[in-house]
């Protein structure tokens, strides 16, 4: 229980710490956009982000740390285009 708390915990900060970055980064090339459209594709997509590494980390995911850094940047790329 304590190891699954500590990771819900370590995920969280993870996640808010990418929120913040990306979402300063999005503002900064949409020139100071922070409207819900932008925020919640932010979530959107770094929902889908988190769930990869987690799932990489449990094994579940079979990849090296390349191609699980270059599968989900392309993905990323092809979306926000």
């Amino acid at each position: 229980m304590h190891e699954a708390y500590n990771q819900s915990r370590a995920l969280a900060e993870i996640t808010h710490d990418f929120q913040t970055t990306v979402t300063l980064s999005e503002i900064a090339v949409f020139g100071g956009q922070n409207d819900l459209a932008t925020q919640l594709e932010i979530n959107y997509n770094l929902a889908g982000v988190l769930t990869i590494l987690t799932d990489w980390q449990k094994g579940n995911i079979n990849a090296s740390v390349t191609e699980l850094t270059t599968s989900p940047a392309a993905i990323a790329r092809h979306h926000w285009q």
